[in-house]
């Protein structure tokens, strides 16, 4: 194994001022300075020039012209490091726009603004499981579903307290095998 200096290891080396010795497999791994384009240099802003619309030259490489995809790299969207992020999800890029690709389980997108993400929890009475489910009066989300709140309900015979109630314990159906107390099973 060789010892190259960073100033033949490319752009980090550049950043790094090639002062601090890094290990390669061999010279043909490194990139010079001559392999490179300086940033911010007329050299390669004409090289960016002839790049293809949704390509653009990010790695400052020069035999690899126009090696990213603009349009749809998450690292590089709509520019060269232009990185998508999604709070409580996971971003895409679509034609060089940042967007909402998924929500994590328990979110919603539910303004469709993709700079603040999944701001949502789905898991209040305004939300509950999608954007804009509504719990009506005498029920309360739970894990996503409008149940009945605990209290005396109808669960179709007859007048059931589900705050005690094992067979029926924080809602119709939901069957207790402890001692139900307050509408939840411990």
């Amino acid at each position: 194994m060789r010892r190259l200096s960073n100033c033949l290891l490319g752009l980090a080396a550049l950043a790094l001022g090639c002062n601090e010795p890094t290990d390669v497999d061999t010279i043909e791994q490194a990139a010079t300075a001559s392999d490179l384009y300086a940033p911010n240099s007329p050299e390669l802003a004409a090289a960016r020039k002839q790049c293809a619309p949704c390509t653009a030259e990010c790695d400052l490489r020069k035999k690899t012209k126009c090696e990213t995809n603009t349009c749809t790299d998450v690292h590089n969207c709509g520019g060269c490091n232009v990185v998508c992020s999604v709070a409580n999800g996971t971003p895409t890029c679509s034609s060089g726009t940042c967007a909402v690709g998924a929500c994590h389980s328990g979110f919603g997108d539910c303004d469709h603004n993709a700079a603040n993400g999944c701001e949502t929890s789905l898991t209040n009475n305004n939300n509950c499981g999608a954007c804009g489910t509504v719990c009506a009066s005498g029920t309360s989300c739970q894990s996503g579903q409008c149940v009945p709140s605990c209290g005396t309900v109808d669960c179709g015979f007859g007048p059931v307290d589900t705050c005690s109630d094992n067979f029926n314990c924080g809602g119709c159906g939901a069957f207790c095998p402890a001692t139900c107390i307050g509408g939840t099973c411990p």
